[in-house]
């Protein structure tokens, strides 16, 4: 088994970025706040949840298929990224309509 992919960011990087969903592939995300805090917005298409992370020893794991952005980045936030995947431009919707649309059509 191929090992995380990670990378470290601060809050200089995310200050006007989103993370947005992986639906083309099987990449396990798991992200944890090493300084500051920050909150991540999770949407499976119908419910949204906001996970506030503020400790290093607390972490959020996230499946595939979901829409996700980091906001409300504290002064020297720092987040770690631990990916299953390699990154792949290929992988990401930039669209939320986009990403509305092939959820609909993945459930019929």
């Amino acid at each position: 088994m191929r090992g995380f992919d990670k990378k470290i960011f601060n809050n200089f990087s995310f200050k006007h970025k989103r993370l947005f969903v992986m639906m083309f592939s099987i990449s396990l995300v798991f992200i944890v706040s090493l300084s500051g805090s920050f909150d991540i917005v999770v949407d499976d298409g119908m419910v949204k949840q906001t996970f506030s992370l503020n400790r290093s020893y607390y972490g959020l794991y996230l499946p595939p298929g979901l829409w996700r952005h980091m906001q409300n980045f504290s002064t020297n936030s720092l987040a770690m990224v631990l990916s299953s995947t390699h990154y792949n431009t290929g992988d990401y919707i930039r669209q939320y309509s986009e990403f509305i649309k092939l959820n609909q059509s993945n459930e019929e």
